[in-house]
This record gives structure tokens, sequence and C-alpha cells, in this order.
């Protein structure tokens, strides 16, 4: 579940969030690259306990995600493990999953493509996460590791690029590349004038 307030700062209609409060307002989310939001785990109907020092492995059919290679057959299992392959599940299903082009045809490979371009540097991370062998996969921390090394060497124009997807017409690419260099700009100069300020309060308060 996301807290949207930092994106919402005035809040939102609870049943149009595309709305203010009042249902007739229009209100457009801040980036969550610029206004971070906070993420909380919930519904903790299949979760486990562990006292200090108890043993992970649990005996039972797992959580939600019928993807996890362990839990194709009954077995002990981390479910510390299972929630890595699962997170890491989200992220490809989610943004990097192949699908078919519309009235392609399935026996052609080359009818598959990625969800969207120019995140193939979540490749390695998903993988990682997604290990078949479960003794191989990370911890989440380690998980986490790799994700801000990886984060890192982002540049700040790939970081807020816009997501692409691979059947875009020239037409509708060019239109949807200009608005986000648009928006970029307006940020860029927006930021710039904002230090500026900052920087004249700072000296006056001085």
């Amino acid at each position: 579940m996301m807290d949207a307030r930092p994106i919402y700062p005035h809040g939102w209609h609870f049943k149009a969030r595309n709305y203010a409060p009042d249902g007739i307002t229009v209100v457009t989310p801040l980036a969550r690259i610029d206004y971070p939001v906070r993420y909380y785990f919930i519904d903790y109907g299949l979760a486990h306990r562990f006292l200090p020092g108890q043993s992970h492995f649990v005996l039972d059919w797992g959580g939600r995600d019928d993807d996890v290679p362990e839990l194709e057959r009954l077995q002990p299992y981390d479910p510390f493990k299972v929630d890595v392959f699962t997170v890491g599940n989200v992220f490809f299903k989610d943004l990097y999953q192949v699908y078919t082009l519309p009235n392609a045809s399935l026996d052609r490979q080359t009818n598959y493509c990625q969800k969207y371009l120019g995140l193939e540097f979540l490749a390695d991370l998903i993988g990682f996460m997604m290990n078949h062998d479960p003794r191989k996969r990370p911890s989440a921390e380690t998980a986490l590791q790799r994700w801000q090394k990886i984060k890192a060497g982002l540049s700040t124009t790939t970081a807020r690029w816009r997501l692409r997807k691979p059947d875009e017409s020239v037409g509708e690419r060019v239109v949807l590349d200009t608005i986000a260099v648009a928006k970029q700009g307006i940020r860029s100069i927006t930021h710039l004038f904002n230090d500026d300020v900052r920087a004249i309060l700072y000296q006056i308060n001085t």
C-alpha cells in the first residue's frame, strides 16, 4: 500500500484519485522521484512470525505468487527467500516482462518484445532475485544493496525519462519525447530559480 500524501499534498477524492476531495477539481500527482512516497506491507493473513533463534523454514502452501519454484510442491521453504522472489517477480511482470505484439503469430519469437524499453539495467537484479535455487537467491538486504549500486550508476536523465513502449509509432514517440523533454526543462528551470531564491534568503538572514 502506498501513502500518496507527498504527491497529493492537498488530498484526493476517495473514489476518483484524479480529483480533489471536492470531487470537482482535477488534480495531477507530483512526481515520485521528486516527492518520495512510503510503501507499506499489509494483509498479514499468510504471514509467519519467528521467535529469536527459531528455524525460518515452514511447511505450507506459501503466499499468493504462483511462480515461486519451491512452492510447486509441498515442502519446507524459507519464506524470506520467497518474499525476495515475489518482489523480483513484481518488477519482472510490471516493468520488464516480454509480451506478444497485437495480431502476432505465437510461433514467431520475433513477435515478442519487452513491456517497456530502456529498463535493461533491471535485468541482472531481477534475475538475481528470481534465481530458481533459493539457496542462491539473495537476502532482502543484499538485493537492496545491489539495487542501490545500480541506481548510483544511473544518470539523472535515465532515471527521469518516461517509460517507452516498444509498439509506439514514430509520431507517438516524437510527441511523447518532446513532452518529456519539455517537462524536464521546466523542472530544471524551476529548481534553478528555487536554488537562487534560497541563496538570496540565506544571504539576507546571515
